[in-house]
C-alpha cells in the first residue's frame, strides 16, 4: 500500500552548509534503495519534509529520522495512505531556493496555520509548485 507522511522538524543546519548536501545525497540513495520519493525543504530553521512509498518501508525510513539527531521538534503533520504518488520522479527533490519562501507562498496565498488543511495543502502545493 502506498502511503506518505509530512512532517517539519527544527534544525540547525543552515541552506549553506555542506551537511545538507550529505542530507539529500543520504536521502536519495537510501529512498532509492526501497522506492521511497518524496521533497525536502529548509527554511529559517525548518525541514518540511513530504515523504511517500510502500508502507513498509516509509515506516523504516521515518524511524531513521525520528532518531536522526539533526532534528528536535518533529511533528508529523499528516500520514496515511496516498492514492498516487507527488514526487513519483524524484528520490528526494528540493525546492529551488530564491523563488520564493514558503511562508511568503502561504502569506500571499492568505494561508494560515489555524485553517490545519489549507496549510498542509498549501505546503504541498508550495513544494510540487518549486520543485
Amino acid at each position: 500500500m502506498l502511503c506518505r507522511y509530512l512532517y517539519r522538524s527544527i534544525t540547525l543546519i543552515k541552506p549553506n552548509d555542506p551537511e545538507l548536501t550529505n542530507i539529500y545525497a543520504l536521502a536519495r540513495s537510501r529512498n532509492a534503495d526501497f522506492n521511497i520519493t518524496g521533497c525536502l525543504h529548509l527554511e529559517d530553521g525548518v525541514f518540511y519534509q513530504w515523504i511517500e512509498g510502500p508502507s513498509q518501508d516509509l515506516d523504516m525510513i521515518m524511524n531513521l529520522i525520528l532518531a536522526d539527531k539533526k532534528h528536535s521538534n518533529l511533528e508529523i503533520l499528516s500520514s496515511g495512505p496516498s492514492l498516487n504518488r507527488r514526487f513519483g520522479g524524484w528520490s528526494m527533490a528540493a525546492p529551488v531556493s530564491g523563488k520564493e519562501a514558503l511562508f511568503e507562498f502561504l502569506a500571499t496565498n492568505r494561508i494560515s496555520k489555524y485553517q490545519r488543511k489549507l496549510f498542509l495543502d498549501g505546503i504541498l502545493t508550495y513544494m510540487v509548485k518549486y520543485t
